[in-house]
């Protein structure tokens, strides 16, 4: 008997582990050597089209381009994230389980908290929401961060919750990056994901830019 369950156990443990293995290969090509392992246990997206993928480390030298590849900086930001170094612990705001936390960007701001709160429960019970402000005037900065008490509730948010809308905005959800992706720079050091084509600093490899094939090949046409 104890034989049997410790057996079904095993079998379990290695499902997860499989599922929640970090993938970054482009399409058709070979898997990129692993990053260093992290302390943290790391989430990655689910490829549900084969022509894109996402970052499972941040190196600022690929992030400016749509194919992810490429060894130099696309904008003066991304040098300067290359040579800084982010340490999410000398924040005492960030706290809580890295691996069941959202990030929820894109918010209106008259949004509150409680209407965060309120939206993202309807996905299993929530043990802490935060609306980030600015330390000065107060005013919310556009993103949240929502920490579930359930592994399986935080999945089904981050599966179902990108693109819901919430005070007439379309949102941005995707795992909370900074304790669990190695490398990670956050925007104000000169990295993050997404952006504005217009502000000239886009960057690549998240939920709303994944990397993608290059659709025309200059001067021959389309890709097939």
């Amino acid at each position: 008997m104890n034989e049997c369950h410790t057996q079904r156990k095993s079998s379990q443990t290695a499902k997860v582990s499989l599922h929640f293995t970090a993938l970054s290969t482009s399409n058709g090509q070979k898997k990129r050597p692993s990053p260093p392992p992290s302390r943290y246990k790391r989430t990655v997206h689910v490829r549900k089209d084969p022509t894109v993928w996402y970052a499972s480390e941040y190196d600022p030298s690929r992030m400016g381009s749509i194919d992810g590849t490429g060894n130099h900086f696309h904008d003066k930001a991304l040098l300067r994230a290359s040579k800084l170094h982010f340490d999410p612990k000398r924040d005492s705001n960030i706290k809580g389980d890295a691996t069941k936390t959202l990030f929820i960007g894109r918010l209106h701001s008259e949004t509150s908290q409680d209407a965060i709160y309120q939206l993202f429960s309807s996905y299993g019970p929530i043990a802490h929401v935060r609306l980030v402000r600015d330390i000065v005037t107060k005013a919310s900065k556009g993103y949240a961060f929502v920490e579930y008490r359930d592994r399986r509730h935080f999945e089904r948010a981050l599966e179902d919750g990108n693109d819901r809308i919430l005070d007439g905005r379309k949102l941005l959800v995707d795992y909370e990056r900074s304790r669990l992706m190695p490398g990670w720079k956050p925007r104000r050091m000169g990295g993050g994901l997404g952006g504005k084509k217009e502000s000239g600093q886009l960057r690549f490899g998240g939920v709303s830019h994944p990397f993608k094939r290059p659709h025309f090949r200059s001067g021959r046409g389309p890709l097939t």
